[in-house]
């Protein structure tokens, strides 16, 4: 190990030594993950460098790789009170107890990161301890092809995911491969202490949703219970503008709502005295005073349901000041009522996989079915990734914001592609396909682009209407015919024939401006 590992200061809970000596080889083993020395022509160079990062070893398990509760609870207090800003626990077992719980819940305040393994049973991490703990950083595995590891706990309560699979590293006499949550664990303490260091101006929220964010999509689309957020990037976290310091301690995207489970709201400082509001599918359904930083939430009472979460903080004039916003990822299971004979299977499959559509609650998704303009507007909405409106307040009359749906259908008036007539919106009224095509050059930005191809639609008469589809058609978004058809309604399979091809643009214009 190199001079990051202050030994003169460290601390034997398991064995009662005068300092923190490896008779296991696990500890020895993971520190060299975090610190071994590079450029020496041997083992592994650690993964924090040359970093101004200091390491105290705190043993709490025994020469047997055994350990309790009561003496992990002395590790994790020995290092809050010398200063740790990051904790690594490479370890798990079943069960909770307060003395544990409770020295956590100070670090977690504290702001000190708290980053544990999921455990290697390949079980639910439901019981597991010290992972399922509210706010601590709860590490899975991935293998060398980035899919997860066979031993791999899995589970609500896991955050991330970094490589353990066969990692060579330190051991008491010289190196040795170990895999496991314990191995991949010190990849995620390790960018946090790097991001502490680097960024010293931001808060515990703000880092850890710099992994949340620039995490690496390697197994379902969004978060998973098997990969969390997906694999740590480096490069990608250290390179993120600030992010907002708002965050769930111990709810992520899709999880049920339990009934008797307390949910705690975690944020910093600056928003304490602003106005919170809570949003479930869209809809208001709770307004809150932020008066400290730890909130807590029996979401069960308000809501009753699962479903996309979000949290707006707004000033007293209800401008936002920051959201955070959680959609209900999509689980690829294929719908009852559309076979691989149906004209729009792939363009239905692509649009799911894309997280755009969910069908509805008995596995169908009624393709022929016409498309509502609020149907059409969450589409966009999560095609688009749109954030929280900059004001709350709906302009229209039919959408008070504790309506389902509120929230996208705020933002997409802000960005005007929705523009609503008489005041309304009538959002359950059917979409007719000029009015898509105008959504659909608003949604894009597309308005005030010039037209370099004109196209004979012979049946569109209106001339904003004919002006939207010759700039959709020149991108390939809609078919070059001699008729559009502007009146006719859009079904929910032709809906997702177009935003495919919409989503395939967008790609190809990020692809190229990288």
């Amino acid at each position: 190990m190199n001079d990051h590992v202050l030994y003169s200061v460290s601390v034997d809970y398991a064995e009662k030594k005068r300092y923190a000596d490896d008779t296991f080889g696990h500890g020895t083993h993971v520190t060299g993950i975090l610190a071994a020395v590079g450029n020496n022509g041997k083992g592994i160079a650690g993964l924090i460098g040359d970093a101004p990062i200091d390491i105290l070893p705190i043993k709490v398990l025994d020469r047997y790789g055994v350990g309790g509760d009561f003496e992990i609870a002395k590790g994790v207090k020995y290092a809050l009170d010398h200063g740790a800003s990051v904790i690594n626990l490479s370890l798990a077992g079943q069960g909770e107890t307060e003395v544990l719980k409770a020295i956590i819940e100070e670090a977690v305040k504290r702001g000190v990161h708290v980053v544990a393994a999921a455990g290697n049973s390949h079980m639910a991490t439901t019981n597991v301890y010290p992972a399922s703990y509210p706010g601590v950083i709860t590490v899975a595995a991935i293998n060398r092809q980035q899919a997860p590891l066979s031993i791999s706990n899995y589970g609500w309560e896991v955050d991330v995911s970094a490589p353990g699979d066969f990692l060579w590293s330190t051991y008491i006499s010289g190196y040795r491969t170990m895999r496991g949550t314990s191995m991949a664990t010190p990849h995620v303490s390790a960018l946090l202490a790097v991001l502490r260091a680097t960024y010293s101006e931001e808060d515990a929220l703000q880092l850890r949703k710099r992994l949340w964010k620039t995490a690496k999509d390697v197994h379902w689309r969004g978060y998973d219970m098997y990969t969390g957020y997906g694999m740590i990037q480096w490069q990608q976290a250290l390179a993120l503008s600030a992010p907002l310091g708002i965050d769930w301690l111990n709810l992520q995207p899709g999880q049920p709502i339990e009934k008797n489970r307390t949910y705690i709201l975690a944020l910093s400082s600056p928003f304490v005295g602003k106005q919170g509001h809570l949003f479930v599918n869209g809809k208001l359904v709770c307004s809150f005073n932020v008066d400290r930083e730890m909130m807590s939430f029996r979401l069960f009472d308000l809501a009753q349901q699962q479903g996309d979460i979000a949290v707006v903080i707004t000033d007293d004039q209800k401008r936002v000041v920051a959201s955070d916003v959680r959609l209900v990822p999509i689980r690829m299971t294929s719908f009852s009522d559309v076979n691989r004979t149906h004209w729009a299977y792939d363009a239905i499959t692509q649009a799911k996989q894309r997280g755009m559509i969910r069908g509805y609650p008995d596995g169908t998704f009624r393709p022929h079915v016409s498309l509502t303009r609020r149907q059409s507007i969450i589409m966009l909405y999560r095609l688009l990734s749109w954030e929280a409106p900059s004001v709350l307040r709906s302009p229209f009359s039919d959408v008070p914001l504790t309506s389902t749906d509120a929230l996208a259908v705020v933002t997409a008036a802000e960005k005007g592609v929705v523009k609503g007539s008489g005041g309304r919106a009538r959002l359950d009224e059917p979409l007719t396909r000029g009015q898509l095509a105008l959504l659909l050059t608003r949604a894009l930005q597309l308005d005030n682009e010039p037209i370099r191809s004109v196209y004979p639609f012979q049946d569109v008469k209106q001339q904003d209407v004919w002006k939207a589809v010759q700039l959709l058609a020149e991108r390939g978004i809609v078919a070059k015919a001699p008729y559009f058809h502007p009146n006719e309604r859009v079904t929910r399979a032709e809906m997702c024939a177009i935003m495919v091809r919409v989503s395939t643009l967008i790609r190809q214009y990020s692809t190229k401006s990288a």
